[in-house]
């Protein structure tokens, strides 16, 4: 779990992730839905 702060370092990590996210779900062919992402 990232713990959010609002730094540039913290939003760069998050970003990361997000898009790793986005690429794995491109490879299912699932959408990619950035509420749900922010929800888990």
């Amino acid at each position: 779990m990232i713990t959010i702060e609002n730094k540039y370092e913290c939003f760069v990590a998050l970003w990361r992730k997000l898009e790793r996210t986005r690429q794995l779900f491109g490879m299912q062919y699932r959408r990619f839905c950035i509420r749900r992402v922010m929800h888990s």
